[in-house]
């Protein structure tokens, strides 16, 4: 449930030293040898990882033996083996493996969409021309982990130069030194601040787009938060059912960004953003790239498929100790949200010790606080996609669908906020959080 950070990225870059030390020390073995050790062997994780430093381990048998002797707890693909768990909890309730044989694939890659919506662990492809090139899938290469920790890397020395711009404007220099120095300061501050607010990875990790892990701004309050959750859920949910065709979206995106663009024949096939969607043309179509937006594929199926995915990430986020405060958080964190958090100030260490427990027995996965109601909270959704059920209830739905349709299950059940003050409705940081019970 933890989104990737800058403490794996120093974990990856020192498991990728000690292997190279590794690999010099056994140059003499014979040649064949060597090529065995990295030859690519069948995962023991669960799909595509959402840790970059996973999606090593799996591949490679020197890193996953490296890190299998230095991190005994389990940390790798907490969403891929809660969603595994709720795809086959679902098939008994509404089966949907004849129907829908691309499905289990496509899903782990819509969950891997929040934690890397540049689409830097895709393969390259004419719908995502950011992806890596030298596999046909994703976890068969460390090229692609690699260049997703590079351009997360970039995200993290950003922030670290920020912070050292911050305290030059905040100089208490006396004099004609002093001004400048707080000038060139405040210049720098804000180029630097431009950059990174372009920058998708720093906004899904530590800005604005926190909401596709549960999680917000400091200065973010739940309905705003809550706002822009029910704004993408409800886009995700509208391509997850083909209620908007993967062409009409397209068309959508491309006449939002060029008001000079015009659709085709089919335009009047589309459904128009109304006044009430406003929010899902603000927060989609303007602020993610049209390859973001169409979750870095061109095939209609696996749109649909991703979609889903992606909201199912956001309800287990949802239960996640280290991404809301719940009622009754000291236990299992399943009750109403009292507060999201901000990972932007969070000790990255400490929001990822959530998401792991004791044991290597992946059946353990259970053990770890809000797993299980996630799981049952995403197998739910699941069954609710394999009935095509409504975002809002109408009277085509079949039986098994909400009452109330989707929106209502995820807001007025999953997502629902606790009754608290509004001076106690902000985002919190970890720091305070066990203050707060």
């Amino acid at each position: 449930m933890a989104p990737s950070n800058s403490s794996s990225w120093k974990k990856t870059q020192a498991h990728l030293c000690i292997c190279k030390e590794s690999i010099l020390k056994t140059m003499v073995l014979p040649f064949a040898l060597i090529l065995a050790l990295f030859l690519p062997t069948e995962s023991r994780g669960f799909g595509i990882n959402v840790e970059a430093e996973s999606k090593l381990g799996d591949r490679f048998w020197i890193i996953r033996k490296i890190r299998e002797k230095r991190y005994g707890k389990l940390r790798q693909g907490i969403h891929e083996r809660i969603t595994l768990e709720a795809l086959k909890h679902a098939e008994f309730r509404q089966p949907y493996t004849s129907r829908h044989p691309k499905m289990k694939k496509q899903v782990i890659y819509g969950l891997l969409f929040n934690d890397d919506p540049g689409g830097y662990l895709f393969p390259k492809t004419d719908g995502n021309p950011r992806g890596y090139k030298y596999t046909k899938d994703s976890g068969e290469s460390t090229v692609n982990g690699i260049k997703w920790m590079k351009n997360f890397g970039l995200v993290v020395a950003r922030m670290k130069r920020l912070y050292i711009l911050k305290k030059e404007e905040l100089s208490q220099r006396d004099g004609l030194i002093g001004r400048l120095l707080r000038r060139r300061g405040e210049r720098k501050r804000k180029k630097m601040e431009e950059k990174l607010k372009r920058d998708i990875l720093w906004a899904s990790h530590f800005g604005d787009l926190q909401y596709l892990h549960s999680m917000g701004l400091a200065h973010e309050s739940r309905k705003l938060i809550i706002t822009r959750m029910r704004g993408y859920s409800h886009h995700a949910w509208s391509a997850a059912i083909g209620a908007m065709t993967f062409d009409c979206f397209k068309a959508e995106i491309r006449q939002v960004k060029n008001p000079y663009f015009k659709p085709g024949s089919n335009k009047d096939d589309c459904p128009i953003i109304k006044a009430a969607n406003s929010e899902r043309k603000r927060q989609l179509l303007m602020r993610f790239d049209e390859y973001d937006a169409l979750y870095h594929t061109s095939d209609p199926t696996e749109f649909r498929y991703r979609a889903l995915g992606s909201i199912l990430h956001m309800i287990q986020d949802s239960y996640a100790k280290g991404h809301t405060v719940r009622e009754g958080w000291q236990g299992q964190n399943s009750g109403q949200i009292m507060y999201f958090q901000n990972y932007a100030e969070q000790d990255g260490d400490k929001h990822g010790a959530f998401d792991t427990h004791g044991s290597q027995k992946v059946d353990n996965w259970n053990k770890i606080s809000g797993a299980k109601k996630a799981m049952e909270r995403s197998s739910t959704l699941i069954t609710y996609f394999t009935l095509q059920c409504s975002w809002k209830a109408n009277r085509g739905d079949r039986s098994g669908c909400p009452a109330k349709g989707v929106e209502s299950y995820l807001f007025d059940d999953v997502f629902e906020l606790a009754a608290l003050s509004k001076a106690k409705t902000k985002t919190r940081s970890h720091a305070n959080l066990r203050q707060t019970e």
